[in-house]
């Protein structure tokens, strides 16, 4: 399956630097790469493309910053037009530890039926007022983020060679730092919900629109790191005022409020308003 990387960078250049070179080390040279740059004023990204000879990464290059949602939507977009199978979507201040992990994730996406999206930290709930139940996934560092629950995870077996069997479980929501969906299912949702501002929320939205569509969502068991949540917040202040959180929360609420809370079993029984 055709797939496309999406990462959209606001800042933290250095870090964005290392991470995204990581990134193009351990994907397969069979994966694509987009960078959404929302840093127009002496943006580095283009001078880094060359000097690392990034020659598969597309580039688009922002008028201001847009934020992660609208990022988000912009590369729901492009994978369309190019015809990817999965969309990827991703921080620059995230680390995958495992080499060839496209591939892993693509072999989920064959062999688990109807798959709408894959993440790799979530839960396998969403409490009444937007919350998550419980959080697992395979995160090294876990301060702020929740419990580090790995040794539940169930084994798909008989992938090819050099897909190894991997570890995962069935979720009902993931975080965005690193969420990868069916381009199927995101063209049956005309993609991500624009009515949300900057970032937040989203993750849980498209999540929960991925099941609402009759997909499967799923949590894969590979270690990674989430630097922070902090790559945009001083923009979204800026343009949306410090309450960003709180209207889109309440705009999830409004959209998602009469189904909530749901849970999932492990034979991907979704269980709505609980």
């Amino acid at each position: 399956m055709k797939m496309l990387v999406a990462i959209p960078v606001m800042g933290q250049y250095e870090i964005g630097r290392i991470s995204l070179y990581c990134f193009d080390q351990l994907v397969s040279r069979d994966t694509d790469f987009l960078l959404i740059d929302n840093s127009p004023n002496g943006s580095p990204w283009p001078e880094w493309r060359e000097r690392y000879k990034m020659d598969r990464w597309a580039l688009a290059s922002m008028k201001e910053n847009t934020g992660l949602i609208r990022s988000c939507q912009y590369a729901y977009e492009y994978a369309k037009s190019q015809s990817y199978d999965i969309l990827c979507l991703t921080h620059n201040d995230v680390w995958v530890y495992k080499e060839n992990w496209d591939y892993v994730v693509d072999a989920m996406f064959q062999r688990i039926p109807n798959l709408g999206g894959v993440g790799l930290f979530g839960s396998k709930g969403c409490g009444k007022e937007g919350h998550r139940l419980d959080t697992f996934g395979s995160l090294i560092e876990m301060s702020g983020h929740g419990r580090k629950i790995t040794n539940f995870f169930r084994t798909l077996h008989q992938m090819p060679s050099r897909r190894s069997s991997m570890q995962w479980e069935s979720a009902t929501t993931f975080d965005g730092f690193f969420m990868c969906f069916s381009m199927q299912m995101l063209k049956a949702a005309g993609g991500f919900d624009q009515r949300y501002q900057m970032h937040h929320m989203y993750d849980l939205d498209a999540s929960l629109t991925s099941i609402k569509l009759g997909y499967k969502n799923i949590v894969l068991n590979l270690p990674c790191h989430h630097l922070s949540g902090l790559t945009a917040n001083n923009d979204a202040k800026s343009v949306c005022g410090p309450d960003v959180h709180a209207a889109n929360s309440q705009l999830f609420l409004r959209k998602w409020g009469g189904d909530l809370g749901v849970m999932v079993d492990d034979n991907f029984q979704y269980r709505w308003s609980l």
